[in-house]
């Protein structure tokens, strides 16, 4: 049996609050943006003020739920880490004592996605599974977190789950194609030996990390699942989970970064197709003898493409220090 005792599921995502760049009414949008995965009758306050970690329901700290049939019980956790906003969603089976197959994953996660009612993160998400052991139990962790995997998977809409991706009318064939390369990869279902990328002990228990990645179309499916020996050090655990959201908002802005970055690279790539390109247009035209005015509109093109080019280089080493400020944060 790959039963566990006291299932839970918690998704930590993460949106822009804030950058250096945003007007005052692009940082009430992202505001309005995360308000938006939260029940409207919570007391939300997001104060303007500098701080490294807020919590955004200070009256309550907590909004907790529970569902209408009683079986499943979770709550709400926001806040704010320094220009990010991060939101801890947490799901369980309301019974701590019997032990629950791999299946219930399926609907704590429907549960927490019904509840987002399709709002996605800007800057990416964790997802954490955990439960523990009937004393019975004579299967491996990692059967059981192999178990819970394929089912939390074969549950998943990558369609959904695909940050930032979309392909309108208006899309680039190339735009086009990065995104159904991305779906071709990412509804595969589980597939626990390419996805595992570590694992590691705590409080007594395994830890198994799994991740799948495409920075050109910002898809980042980031997993842990945590099984451990006992429900008092699955509880032990638990009271880590602002470290956690602290740590997984350090990764996921490096990853966002990243993909920020790639994105800026081929636009400057493009540009500066568009002054080659150009250039030896002019060069053809001069030996063709053809019209100043003529050459002049091509001069005039790669000037823009030149303004641009100069415009972007900024943005890549901006992207740049994200990445190592929030790795150096992460390793430490």
């Amino acid at each position: 049996m790959s039963d566990l005792i006291f299932p839970t599921l918690d998704l930590f995502l993460y949106d822009l609050r804030d950058a250096l760049n945003l007007t005052e009414a692009e940082k009430q949008e992202n505001q309005a943006k995360f308000r938006a995965k939260l029940p409207a009758d919570s007391q939300f306050s997001d104060p303007d003020l500098e701080t490294k970690y807020l919590e955004l329901l200070p009256r309550q700290k907590y909004y907790d739920f529970t569902t209408a049939n009683n079986t499943l019980e979770g709550y709400y956790y926001p806040v704010r880490l320094n220009d990010t906003y991060g939101l801890q969603i947490d799901c369980s089976i309301n019974n701590q004592t019997d032990p629950q197959t791999p299946d219930c994953f399926a609907r704590l996660r429907a549960e927490i996605e019904w509840r987002l009612q399709g709002e996605r993160a800007i800057l990416g998400q964790t997802w954490m599974l955990s439960g523990c052991l009937p004393k019975t139990s004579s299967k491996s962790y990692e059967y059981i977190a192999q178990s819970c995997y394929h089912v939390f998977q074969t549950a998943a809409n990558w369609s959904q789950d695909l940050q930032g991706v979309s392909t309108p009318e208006s899309s680039t064939k190339q735009e086009k194609d990065i995104a159904k390369s991305g779906d071709k990869v990412f509804d595969k279902g589980a597939n626990w030996s390419q996805d595992l990328q570590g694992k590691g002990s705590l409080f007594g228990g395994e830890v198994f990390e799994l991740w799948r990645y495409q920075p050109l179309n910002q898809a980042n499916c980031h997993v842990i699942i945590m099984i451990f020996p006992d429900q008092a050090s699955m509880e032990k655990a638990a009271e880590l989970y602002t470290d956690w959201m602290g740590l997984f908002s350090y990764r996921n802005k490096i990853l966002w970064a990243y993909s920020q970055s790639r994105l800026i690279k081929n636009s400057l790539v493009n540009f500066y197709k568009q002054v080659e390109a150009n250039q030896r247009l002019i060069n053809d035209q001069n030996a063709s003898g053809f019209r100043e005015q003529t050459i002049a509109a091509k001069l005039d093109d790669i000037q823009k493409s030149l303004d641009n080019y100069t415009l972007d280089l900024p943005k890549l080493n901006f992207q740049n220090q994200i990445i190592e400020i929030n790795l150096f944060n992460y390793q430490t």
